[in-house]
């Protein structure tokens, strides 16, 4: 549990991108996370197959994931915004 904690904390400071960086930047730093669970997947034991789920989520989110970090002033979402779209 500490071990899939650890990953998704990495995966979250990437999105809160404190160094303000653009778009690529962050979805390069995104990619080598990702990258980086893939390849440590072993270690997540019996979490693995969430982490399997949320890596293709991931994927077919991918082509909007990031636009919020290249267009001035369009804010991010979180799920409670999702309910009135």
């Amino acid at each position: 549990m500490r071990t899939a904690f650890g990953w998704v904390r990495r995966l979250a400071a990437v999105l809160a991108n404190t160094k303000g960086m653009d778009a690529a930047a962050v979805r390069r730093r995104y990619r080598g996370v990702i990258a980086a669970l893939a390849r440590h997947r072993g270690s997540l034991g019996t979490l693995a197959g969430a982490f399997d789920h949320f890596r293709k989520v991931t994927r077919s989110d991918w082509p909007g994931l990031f636009r919020c970090y290249g267009i001035t002033d369009l804010p991010r979402t979180n799920n409670d915004l999702e309910q009135f779209f």
